[in-house]
């Protein structure tokens, strides 16, 4: 005695009682829900969409894969493909989709359905961005470099796991004695990144590696620590030591004793010594070294 909604699979004839499904139905009614609502779903394209007579590609043909909306079919028109040169390549693979037309009565067996790849991954960056803020560390991948115009430096372009694409600039890179910046970040390294700004209306996000290797090298650094360095500059009291990631230790002028014998011996600056570490003080602002070896300079 129960009622409810049921889609017709297959008419009546004279031989055969209609086909009808419960779930087929219900899967019709969410996706109205989902045309009202705007949220985006999953849907797998099996094949190219071409025209009847001109064979031309007009689009791409998907099929739901799960729960009540499993073995509905739907379209998404070539101008609603987020990458349009590239629509071969989608088939065989999941893709999120909006409603963007629904009628199951129309379009013969297999009802209307018109979708919109652009509208639900810009739906979805939308959200990755609403999700992000400043001081945040996510994982990436660098991807390409590029000349900015607003910036006096080179751009990495870096594509975030959450599928957003962010802009890490040469100047939040990391600098390392001998190094260029592209040898510190080259096309294909993944890592973590560091959020400096995000501006969800404007879909950028702007991001650095100075800090987190800054961290990462002053949570190495304790008493007792060797590390190897650079002279970067020289004073009357001592030598200050680049140890990399920007932090710098003080060798004082009484830790250069030992090397002496019996006239003072002057460390030049880029010479590249062994330091021990003595103490760490004020978040790595204050770090006292003992000079262990150095480099002869030529």
């Amino acid at each position: 005695g129960s009622k409810g909604l049921f889609w017709v699979l297959s008419r009546d004839n004279e031989e055969t009682n209609p086909i009808v499904s419960y779930r087929k139905a219900k899967g019709w009614v969410e996706l109205i829900e989902h045309k009202e609502s705007g949220t985006p779903l999953n849907a797998r394209v099996f094949c190219l969409a071409k025209a009847k007579y001109t064979g031309r590609v007009c689009g791409l043909r998907v099929v739901f894969e799960s729960g009540a909306l499993s073995g509905i079919r739907g379209f998404i028109p070539t101008r609603a493909v987020r990458h349009r040169g590239k629509m071969e390549a989608l088939v065989g693979t999941e893709v999120p989709v909006c409603v963007v037309d629904v009628n199951p009565t129309g379009g013969g067996d297999f009802g209307t359905l018109v979708l919109s790849h652009l509208k639900a991954d810009n739906f979805v960056s939308a959200q990755a961005f609403a999700d992000m803020s400043a001081g945040q560390i996510v994982g990436g991948k660098v991807r390409k470099y590029i000349q900015t115009g607003s910036e006096k430096s080179a751009g990495i372009l870096v594509d975030l796991e959450n599928g957003v694409t962010g802009m890490l600039y040469e100047k939040e890179v990391t600098r390392v004695s001998g190094k260029r910046w592209s040898d510190v970040v080259p096309i294909g390294m993944v890592r973590d990144f560091e959020i400096l700004r995000v501006e969800p209306e404007k879909q950028k996000v702007w991001l650095s590696i100075r800090n987190l290797d800054q961290n990462k090298l002053l949570h190495a650094l304790s008493p007792g620590t060797v590390i190897e360095g650079e002279v970067v500059r020289s004073y009357a009291y001592g030598y200050f030591v680049h140890l990399g990631a920007g932090l710098n230790g003080l060798v004082h002028a009484t830790m250069l004793r030992k090397f002496e014998r019996g006239k003072h011996k002057e460390l030049a600056i880029g010479q590249k010594v062994t330091v021990k570490v003595l103490s760490v003080a004020e978040n790595g602002h204050r770090i006292a070294l003992e000079l262990v070896s150095f480099d002869p300079m030529a």
